[in-house]
């Protein structure tokens, strides 16, 4: 969310989004001979971020996850970012969910509207932990969790 990607070899040094980081199932930027060495995350003042996930057993792969950062100043979110995994083979980030954020104030029925738009944008995939349906009901649900604590967080009023 937000984040950069280092990446030193032979051929230099290049920096790159985490949506161009993650390529595939288990497949990263880095090529042959290319090391990750930093991510870079912006530390901002009224910034809260959490992760929400949803597994069988403690440890296990998780069946769908969702990511949130926001960045609140004088009350009104003025920054988002938001992404599911373990939906589909790659991250999903959540364009549609973010500019929905952007210039509004933090409640339980704007994350609920950005939870109901992870649902629809995300194209999960069934496999031995969850069906489809399943995944996307997570998705929805997870979003509006994540978003919930991490505004909680750059508010100051998480317990």
């Amino acid at each position: 969310l937000k984040a950069k990607a280092v990446i030193h070899g032979a051929g230099g040094v290049r920096t790159v989004t985490m949506d161009e980081f993650h390529v595939g199932p288990y497949v990263t930027a880095v090529g042959d001979g290319e090391l990750l060495t930093e991510v870079r995350l912006a530390v901002m003042p009224g910034a809260g971020s959490a992760h929400e996930k949803v597994e069988r057993r403690a440890g296990d792969w998780a069946i769908a996850a969702a990511s949130a950062a926001v960045w609140i100043d004088g009350g009104t979110i003025v920054d988002a970012g938001v992404a599911l995994s373990a939906v589909g083979p790659t991250t999903v980030h959540l364009s549609r969910a973010e500019d929905l954020l952007r210039g509004s104030t933090p409640s339980d029925e704007l994350f609920a509207q950005a939870g109901e738009i992870a649902a629809a944008d995300c194209s999960p995939v069934a496999d031995g932990r969850g069906p489809v349906d399943y995944k996307r009901h997570l998705a929805g649900v997870l979003t509006k969790r994540a978003l919930r604590r991490a505004a909680a967080r750059a508010l100051n009023q998480e317990a």
